[in-house]
Formats: C-alpha cells, structure tokens, sequence
C-alpha cells in the first residue's frame, strides 16, 4: 500500500506540473482574439478562468504531498520485497 501511495504522489505532481505549465502559457500567452500566440502578454485576458486552473494545481498539489505522507505514516514498516 505504501508503494501505491508513493506512485499516486508522483502521478500527481506529474499533473501538477502540467497544470501550472499550462497556467503559465494561458497566462502570458494567451492574446486578446482568444488564441495563442508568440507574444508575451503583461496583462492576461482571462484572469478569472487562469486563476481557478491555479486552484486546480494547488489542489493536485496538496493532493501529493498527502498521499506521499500518508505512505510515510502510515505504513512504516513496508519495504521493498528483496529477490
């Protein structure tokens, strides 16, 4: 069990990581006739929609961190199978 929570830690910061990359570029790059583009925007177009896909990499985040403890907590005395 404590391997499957460690492997749902890192599926989730994997996630997040996702997220707040997309976060970025919808943020700055994102131009006023809704389409991506190359250049570098100040101001974003969409701050609501940019702030609540922030949220959603914050909850993913929060959601490894735990799992990753919970592995740590409780189940201490799972190790590696030796073969």
């Amino acid at each position: 069990m404590r391997k499957k929570c460690f492997v749902m830690s890192g599926v989730s910061l994997a996630i997040t990581l996702v997220i707040y990359i997309f976060t970025y570029c919808l943020f700055h790059y994102l131009g006023p006739d809704k389409k991506f583009g190359r250049t570098f925007q100040k101001k974003p177009v969409k701050p609501l929609v940019t702030f609540y896909f922030g949220i959603w990499g914050v909850l993913h985040q929060f959601a490894a961190v735990t799992s990753f403890l919970a592995g740590l907590i409780f189940f201490p005395g799972e190790k590696r199978k030796e073969q």
